[in-house]
């Protein structure tokens, strides 16, 4: 059926179609924008003259100062596995702890995302010059992601330090803006290639601009939607690929496996097998060989015992039992 209200033909109605089908591609990209002129020239977190209500409309420096944290305690060359989480700081506890004598820096260090998320994380300092050479203090390096975030650098050090975790957060959000762009083009060509209008407007959404760049969720979706993707064209060997990439960057993703195989029955489901344990198998030896068998397993550890809580955005009691999470302190 020919649809009347998006021209069909000539080059102004060519474009016009196009504009319906992958204009939304923009609006990542502005609200990316958006975030990296807020940030100060020396620290993550939003300039002063910033009102609190515009910058909380596009950006929320908490969650990836967990992802910079990470990514630049892996790059100094500790390893992950501590299943302790960082009391929660405010600026003027990181302060006061900089300012007092320094423990010695333990081997391990809290990561709450399975390891394969370092290559994320790593990517922040790897690709700047700047940061191959920093001190990291041990009250930093074991600190609660709210203090680094929020902080404001006092001295000639915490500038180089701040300034390498302001360029570690560019680096993220545009990774993470990339990401929802790929997957508007992902939904346009694996699930309605031939509508000119879809549920691809739903990624323009306020929140989901939002939550994609300032959650780097955006990642393993994206994964799940393109091994969704090929599933539909019955490419099977990559759907299990790209399924098993999106649960090595989180979890969540496992719960679509039944889903799947529902889907495809035995024998069509041998292709998908191989490529999705192969792909888990592959993930797991690299943790293995980037870190060791703790590196590996406590992560993806404290990503399953996670403390329930009642007013917490959680998958507890709505799709998973709440008896699978894990009551009281972490």
């Amino acid at each position: 059926m020919k649809e009347s209200y998006i021209p069909s033909a000539g080059p102004t109605r060519r474009a016009v179609r196009w504009l319906a089908n992958y204009g939304l591609i923009v609006l990542p990209i502005l609200a990316c924008a958006a975030v990296l002129l807020l940030m100060r020239p020396d620290a993550p977190k939003a300039r002063p003259d910033v009102p609190i209500t515009l910058k909380w409309l596009v950006y929320d420096e908490c969650d990836v100062g967990a992802y910079a944290l990470r990514g630049i305690n892996a790059t100094v060359g500790r390893l992950p596995g501590r299943l302790d989480e960082p009391e929660r700081q405010e600026p003027e506890d990181l302060a006061a702890a900089l300012d007092a004598k320094q423990p010695p820096l333990a081997t391990r260090y809290y990561l709450e995302y399975p390891t394969p998320t370092l290559l994320l994380f790593r990517l922040g300092y790897l690709l700047n010059p700047d940061a191959q050479n920093l001190s990291l203090p041990p009250a930093l390096a074991d600190s609660h992601h709210n203090g680094l975030a929020n902080f404001d650098p006092r001295n000639e050090l915490e500038r180089k330090l701040w300034t390498a975790f302001r360029f570690a957060y560019r680096v993220y959000y545009a990774v993470m803006a990339a990401g929802l762009v790929a997957l508007i083009l992902v939904l346009r060509w694996g699930y309605e290639p031939d509508r000119p209008v879809g549920s691809v407007w739903l990624c323009a959404l306020p929140g989901a601009v939002f939550f994609s760049l300032n959650r780097f969720d955006i990642l393993p979706v994206l994964a799940t939607a393109i091994a969704f993707a090929f599933l539909g064209r019955r490419r099977f060997g990559l759907a299990g690929v790209f399924l098993a990439a999106g649960i090595l960057l989180k979890v969540y993703p496992v719960l679509f496996v039944p889903i799947f195989l529902r889907y495809l029955g035995i024998q069509k489901a041998i292709p998908f097998l191989w490529g999705f344990v192969g792909t888990l198998a592959a993930g797991f030896a690299w943790c293995l060989w980037a870190t060791d068998w703790q590196g590996t397993v406590n992560p993806i550890l404290v990503q399953l015992n996670r403390a329930y809580e009642d007013t917490s955005w959680t998958l507890y009691d709505r799709t998973l039992p709440s008896w699978l999470a894990r009551h009281g302190e972490v």
